[in-house]
């Protein structure tokens, strides 16, 4: 009897349920234990598999009572206890019938002796009760928490305990103060009542288990976590107010422990416990907790414990505040003033960061503590500062003080980015000190400590975004002070930081006066600065240009309109920036009348503009037009489209401005955007005859161009003509003469065969014969354009090219898989091509290095889950191209970086591929760190920094004396990135000892 299919006919009516347990009668009634706990275990799965429509609740009632009353059978209770929880789960059982369930528990089972599955069973019917069943449950308080104690006494499953804890926390929280309401004197221990009792007992055999310490097995199919037994173990704590009178005493004595992470620990509990369990139940506690947190805030033995001690302290002010507001400033507030006043009058620098941490935790978490704090404290700031003369230290430390309370005095009275809070008290205290705090935080200068400048620009930034706090000429001189330091060329780059992430965040607050004060003069300065400057200039109005919709709105047109010839790059690349961090604020569309698409068809028409006039910073630009294309609508695209085109002309010529508008627009065209031309067929055909007739990299760009129009707007018809007119043409050219075909044919003919092989159209393959073509004939005599032009052919059709054309990104059209098929096809040719380019008469070993080159290339744009498949063949063929390629022609550069980057690949996925070639790759490599390529030279180093550990000893040994004087050369390397990989890899070979 197949269970599932029992199921299908009850939930369909096919077979009444009641009729199911007479046909099991005989089964559920055997004497053989098998035969009952079987015909129990169909039931309880079809009961599992049922719709809630097909039970009522008499019949409920009538299936619990024979699984109740059959728990006295061990062999069946496992599937017993399936039974009843799958009528608890149907919403079958009535209030009246569901305590005879923990009733029939309690007497007959042993839970602890039954295997963990079964216990957790047990524990989730328990969880089903205690949600679905309070009432009922509250009715035998006592007997059912009693019940429980005996039930998880204990376990040690995490699964186990985490359904435990939860049961807990219900029976803390709802069933333990209906046993307190009933009296319970029947178990009076030592005065106490039933319910204290029970109390007691209940939080002992939770307590037990306090600190949680679990390390998950790594073949946890569960994903407990400790963090998470740690805070369902913390609920527990804190469901009962009743728990107090021991919990409080053991807390504390976790607190004087050595052990860091029970100190933790016992924070972490105290600061979710003392809420919960009220001012009364901590009241002989308070002073013994704020002591011992207070010296942990003091110490910092560790700061993973500073943010826990914190806690404590929130959570005694909100305990206390919540019983009485008089009693928190008698018996808490007044005692931790006055040990502030203390340790501040005291002069003890190392305590008073501590003392503002503590303050400022107070002031948010109690309303009306911070006029108390600021009343009876800042006027011992200002004199201990006033007499403090040169001791920088204890400025510093005052300094830091005030920030905190300056960042309290923010959170309880609002901030300018949001509306002020309506407090009793109005204006806040610490206003009246305004004109003075002023002062302090604007007098250290540049000669003064890094840390000490840091703080005074923090607690600027509170003031500024404090409501009503500074005078407008006292904010207008804190911006200015503030944009000298983000752009000054001696500033430490630490502060530099501080200052523009300041910055930032008042300009989301007050925009109108960053725009003013730093927005305008810096973009006024950026038309006059050099190089040096330029950049600090650009990094701070793009950073806060972006804070704000208002900010963005004004400075985009006036950052393009800021381009030089001497600073196009380096802003064109700040307005890239701009635009990519613009892309991910679509909160900002129709925010104080920003349009989004509105300014980047503007922008956009500006770069085609700038582009077209054949303006410095080009290739910036470009990345800013193509950010800007991929983030229009195709309404705004069409309207972006029809300037370009007119601005244009009609002519796409040979100049590299207009290519590169063609490219970006082209490229990235959405599919059905109209081109504006009246025959797109012909267009794209002039475009690549164009292509012909230009240099190398404007063919690149109008044919990239071309090809994603062919991509995303040609049809089937297109295709064949197109394969014939610019790969089979030059393919036949090249069979006969390859020396006749040009860079710019091979060019165009790759970037037509991409826009059809990324749709998996097979017939474009046929580009790899003409690859191969020009590969094996073509001279040197043009220094080795053509032949490197067609071995890079390979990896531009199978890579994602670095402006992300005919990717998706880019919206073409892109089926799945086509790396794999071409790659396969790729991959045969070119070990076939290498293997033969010699012992078949093809030539020379020039011929073996072309292939090694285009390998290098194939395998550089393959995806690493591909090229990880092949690694044993093409590991030898890596290093043999880096033999091959110790010159400083452009190809041989090209070749190294390819060759070492897929060498580090194949060293940290499948060292077993590179073993058999450590000796030709350890000379290779090294002479990598002789590169031009700094890329080259610290992926080199890495590399052999790598074989330590993953090359055995004995096998890398013969090599270490070498590498290690080579590297010692390395040493002097110009660049300071190389010497430290330098370092690094030299120490590995230090310690590189036999059986490490």
């Amino acid at each position: 009897m197949d269970p599932s299919f029992v199921a299908e006919d009850v939930n369909s009516g096919a077979l009444p349920l009641l009729k199911l347990v007479e046909t099991l009668g005989p089964q559920l009634t055997s004497s053989e234990p098998y035969t009952r706990a079987k015909g129990v275990e169909i039931l309880s799965t079809v009961l599992a598999q049922c719709n809630s429509n097909v039970i009522d609740k008499s019949t409920g009632s009538v299936l619990l009572s024979f699984f109740v009353d059959r728990l006295h059978d061990k062999a069946s209770v496992p599937e017993l206890a399936k039974g009843i929880l799958a009528l608890l789960k149907l919403k079958v059982v009535a209030a009246t019938d569901a305590l005879a369930i923990p009733k029939g528990i309690f007497a007959e089972l042993d839970v602890q002796s039954y295997p963990q599955n079964v216990r957790y069973q047990i524990y989730s019917i328990f969880e089903q009760l205690v949600t679905d069943f309070k009432d009922a449950l509250k009715q035998s308080a006592n007997d059912v928490i009693n019940g429980f104690i005996v039930c998880m006494d204990g376990e040690k499953d995490p699964r186990n305990l985490m359904s435990c804890f939860r049961i807990v926390t219900v029976l803390g929280r709802e069933i333990l103060p209906a046993a307190a309401a009933a009296g319970g004197q029947t178990m009076e221990v030592d005065g106490g009542s039933g319910s204290t009792k029970l109390a007691e007992d209940l939080f002992e055999v939770v307590f037990c288990y306090f600190p949680i310490t679990f390390k998950p097995p790594p073949d946890d199919v569960y994903g407990i976590t400790a963090e998470e037994l740690r805070i369902a173990l913390r609920n527990c704590l804190a469901s009962s107010p009743q728990f107090a009178p021991q919990a409080m005493a053991l807390f504390i004595e976790k607190l004087r422990s050595t052990s860091l992470s029970a100190k933790k620990d016992a924070m972490d509990a105290l600061a979710h416990c003392m809420p919960a369990y009220g001012a009364a139940a901590i009241d002989s506690h308070i002073r013994m907790v704020w002591s011992l947190v207070r010296d942990e805030i003091y110490v910092v033995a560790d700061d993973t414990l500073l943010d826990d001690a914190l806690n404590v302290v929130g959570a005694i002010c909100t305990t206390l505040v919540q019983f009485s507001v008089e009693d928190f400033d008698r018996r808490f507030l007044a005692l931790v003033v006055q040990e502030a006043r203390e340790a501040i009058v005291g002069g003890d620098e190392r305590k008073f960061a501590a003392v503002g941490k503590i303050l400022e935790r107070i002031s948010i978490t109690a309303d009306r503590a911070i006029g108390t704090i600021v009343s009876a404290l800042f006027p011992v700031i200002l004199s201990v500062r006033s007499s403090s003369g040169n001791n920088v230290a204890r400025q510093q430390a005052l300094v830091d003080v005030i920030y905190h309370l300056l960042r309290a005095n923010r959170r309880v009275y609002g901030s300018v980015q949001e509306l002020r809070m309506e407090l009793d008290s109005g204006v806040s205290p610490i206003t009246q000190y305004s004109d003075t705090i002023f002062s302090l935080l604007c007098e250290p200068g540049p000669s003064q400590p890094l840390d000490f400048r840091r703080t005074c620009v923090n607690s600027l930034v509170e003031v500024l975004l404090t409501p009503e706090f500074l005078k407008a000429e006292q904010t207008k001189e804190a911006l200015h002070w503030m944009g000298a330091i983000a752009i000054s060329e001696t500033t430490h780059e630490d502060l530099k930081k501080v200052v523009i992430n300041g910055l930032c965040e008042i300009a989301s607050g007050l925009p109108e006066e960053i725009k003013v004060h730093v927005a305008t003069p810096v973009l006024a300065e950026l038309k006059l600065a050099d190089d040096k400057s330029g950049p600090g200039l650009v990094s701070l109005i793009t950073r806060i240009s972006g804070s704000h919709p208002e900010l963005f709105k004004f400075s985009l047109p006036l950052l393009f309109d800021s381009i030089t010839p001497e600073n196009a790059d380096v802003v064109l690349g700040g307005l890239r920036n701009l635009l990519e961090a613009r892309v991910n604020k679509d909160e900002w569309t129709g925010v104080d009348g920003v349009s989004w698409n509105n300014i980047a068809s503007a922008i956009g028409m500006k770069l085609v503009a700038a582009l077209l006039g054949e303006a410095t910073g080009a290739t910036e630009a470009a990345s800013a037009l193509r950010v800007t294309m991929r983030n229009l609508s195709e309404k705004e695209q069409e309207s972006l489209l029809l300037v370009a085109f007119g601005t244009l002309e009609g002519k796409v010529d040979t100049a590299l401005g207009r290519s590169v508008v063609v490219r970006e627009i082209l490229g990235n065209l959405r599919p059905h955007v109209p081109i504006p031309v009246p025959n797109v067929s012909h267009f794209v055909d002039s475009l690549l005859a164009t292509a012909l007739e230009s240099s190398p990299i404007v063919a690149e760009n109008l044919a990239a161009g071309g090809a994603s129009c062919l991509n995303k707007q040609g049809d089937a018809a297109q295709l064949v003509r197109n394969l014939e007119s610019y790969i089979l043409t030059a393919a036949r050219v090249a069979k006969s003469n390859p020396g006749s075909v040009s860079p710019q044919q091979v060019i165009v003919a790759t970037w037509v065969a991409k826009a059809y092989i990324i749709q998996s159209k097979v017939d474009a393959y046929q580009v790899t014969d003409l690859l191969f073509d020009v590969l094996s004939g073509a001279s040197d005599e043009d220094g080795g354009l053509l032949w490197s032009t067609a071995a890079s052919g390979f990896g531009t059709i199978l890579g994602d090219e670095r402006t992300g054309l005919l990717t998706k990104s880019s919206f073409a059209s892109v089926k799945p898989l086509f790396k794999q098929r071409f790659f396969e096809h790729c991959f045969k040719g070119l070990m076939s091509f290498i293997g033969g380019s010699v012992s078949q008469g093809r030539g020379d070993m020039s011929i073996r290095r072309r292939g090694l080159y285009a390998l290098v290339h194939l395998a550089q744009n393959t995806p690493r889950t591909i090229l990880k498949q092949k690694l044993a063949e093409v590991v030898p063929k890596l290093v043999e191209s880096l033999q091959q390629s110790q010159s400083t022609t452009k190809q041989a550069a090209e070749i190294q970086r390819g060759a070492v980057d897929g060498l580090q690949f194949a060293l940290k996925e499948s060292p077993e591929s590179v073993v058999a070639h450590v000796s030709s790759a350890v000379a290779a490599l090294l002479d990598c760190t002789k590169s031009p390529s700094v890329h080259t030279r610290i992926a080199a180093l890495q590399c052999l920094g790598l074989l330590t550990s993953t090359v055995k000893y004995e096998t890398l040994h013969p090599h270490k004396q070498i590498i290690i004087k080579r590297l010692g050369d390395v040493l002097d390397d110009p660049k300071r990135v190389v010497r430290k990989e330098a370092v690094n890899a030299r120490s590995k070979y230090f310690l590189f000892m036999g059986g490490s």
